[in-house]
């Protein structure tokens, strides 16, 4: 079987989910140092909320408790592959999604 490489991606389009009024953005995707998780919300005051990010095998890597709309987090540690991130919001709102660090 043959396995396709990047080398080099010139277009990123960010990821937004909608739930309840709330939508997520996380850029760059796919991240190399860095990625940015960040939401949007009309109706809800986001005070703090939880982000536990999850490799494929289900570990949990990485947990953030924020009171910011937007976090910015380093990748540097985390192996090439496929992430999933869950975001739990005070009001009982949890928002999911994935990543890809290369």
């Amino acid at each position: 079987m043959e396995k396709f490489y990047f080398t080099k991606i010139t277009t990123v389009i960010p990821l937004v989910y909608k739930s309840k009024n709330i939508s997520v953005d996380i850029y760059p995707n796919p991240a190399y140092n860095q990625t940015n998780i960040e939401i949007h919300s009309n109706n809800y005051n986001l005070s703090s909320y939880k982000t536990l990010i999850y490799n494929v095998n289900g570990e949990l890597v990485k947990e953030i408790i924020s009171t910011s709309y937007i976090n910015t987090f380093s990748v540097d540690s985390f192996e090439s592959g496929v992430y999933i991130y869950k975001i739990l919001i005070d009001n009982g709102i949890n928002l999911t999604g994935k990543f890809i660090v290369y």
